[in-house]
C-alpha cells in the first residue's frame, strides 16, 4: 500500500459517515464529547481538516510525478491553492444545493458554522 492509499481510505470513511450522520451528529464526536465533557461536538472540525490535509499531500504528489512545477517552494504554492480551489468549487457545490432545497436548506448543516455560533 503506498502513501495515497492509506491517506485517502480514512478520507473516505470520515467523509461516509459525515454524510451519514452529518458532522455535528456523528456518534463518533457525540461519545467523545461526552468522554471529555466539551460543549461542542468536534467531529465536524477534524472531517474538515481531513478534507484539507488529504488532498493537498495528493495534489502535491501528482505535481511531483508529472515534474510540470519545479522547486520545493512552487510545489508546495501550487498543493496549496488547488487545496483551495478544491474546498471552493465544494462550497459551491453546497451552497447551490441548499439554494435548490429551499426552506430545507435554512439547517445550519449547510452553513459554515456550527449551531453554537463557533466557525467550523
Amino acid at each position: 500500500m503506498n502513501q495515497n492509499q492509506v491517506l485517502r481510505f480514512p478520507l473516505v470513511l470520515v467523509l461516509i459517515a459525515g454524510g451519514h450522520w452529518t458532522y455535528e451528529k456523528n456518534p463518533l464526536g457525540l461519545w467523545l464529547q461526552q468522554v471529555f465533557q466539551t460543549e461542542r461536538n468536534h467531529y465536524d472540525r477534524f472531517g474538515h481538516f481531513m478534507q484539507g490535509f488529504v488532498p493537498a499531500i495528493l495534489f502535491r504528489e501528482v505535481y511531483a510525478r508529472c515534474s510540470c512545477v519545479h522547486g520545493q517552494t512552487w510545489l508546495n504554492y501550487f498543493a496549496f491553492i488547488s487545496c483551495l480551489a478544491f474546498t471552493a468549487v465544494f462550497e459551491l457545490i453546497e451552497w447551490l444545493a441548499t439554494t435548490i432545497a429551499g426552506a430545507q436548506g435554512d439547517s445550519p448543516i449547510g452553513e459554515p458554522t456550527s449551531a453554537s455560533g463557533w466557525a467550523i
